[in-house]
């Protein structure tokens, strides 16, 4: 068992209803939580059920219960967490992680809050990984890589040891990126990617390291 991510009994909510949050409800579920129930802050009013999970409704529904419930924002994009999460943390909200059974986790790291980590990943010792960031399914991290937060690793990206990723990255899905590198913020990988150089924020990447309008 993951020491970060011990089993749990704790009832959870999660925010977000499209296709990020069915692996997180697989995470959750291995992890022991009780999940309660779904907020889509996109609700239009019809129920619905995903995984056999109710749709409570949109971010309202968040406000009737108490903020001493604990929460997961299970929404893949970088912008819209990140909106999200600033919201309702500073209404009080309580937010934990959610940390796959599967994924191999060095007992030397450090974490912030609202982190999901997928099925089959590897984070090393001394990486840090900032608040509602994603680690997505096979992921590699290698030693003292510093992710910040908002960030998202799409499934079999490989990090190599001691790079820099900044706020709000996106890396496509199979994309390597060599050892020492920093990536500014805002920056967006295209998938199978291979960075060899430094990228300043606010570009988009694709191929060996090549900038795009």
């Amino acid at each position: 068992m993951n020491p970060i991510n011990s089993i749990s009994s704790k009832s959870i909510v999660l925010i977000g209803a499209g296709g990020h949050v069915r692996p997180i409800i697989d995470a959750a579920y291995l992890n022991g939580f009780k999940i309660e129930g779904i907020i889509d802050p996109s609700f239009k009013g019809i129920s619905e059920k995903i995984m056999g999970i109710p749709v409570m409704g949109g971010i309202d529904s968040l406000r009737e219960l108490s903020n001493k419930i604990e929460i997961f924002i299970a929404i893949g994009d970088n912008f819209k967490r990140k909106e999200m999460y600033l919201e309702l943390k500073n209404q009080g909200y309580k937010f934990i992680n959610i940390i796959h059974p599967t994924a191999i986790i060095s007992k030397y790291l450090t974490l912030g809050e609202a982190i999901f980590i997928n099925a089959g990943a590897i984070v090393n010792a001394g990486v840090k990984i900032g608040n509602a960031s994603i680690i997505n399914t096979g992921v590699i991290v290698d030693h003292e890589t510093q992710i910040e937060s908002f960030v998202h690793l799409s499934p079999g990206v490989t990090i190599a040891g001691r790079v820099q990723i900044g706020d709000e990255t996106f890396i496509g899905i199979g994309s390597t990126v060599i050892d020492k590198i920093k990536i500014g913020a805002n920056v967006t990988i295209g998938a199978n990617s291979t960075i060899i150089k430094n990228i300043d924020s606010n570009l988009k990447i694709i191929g060996v390291s090549k900038t795009i309008p």
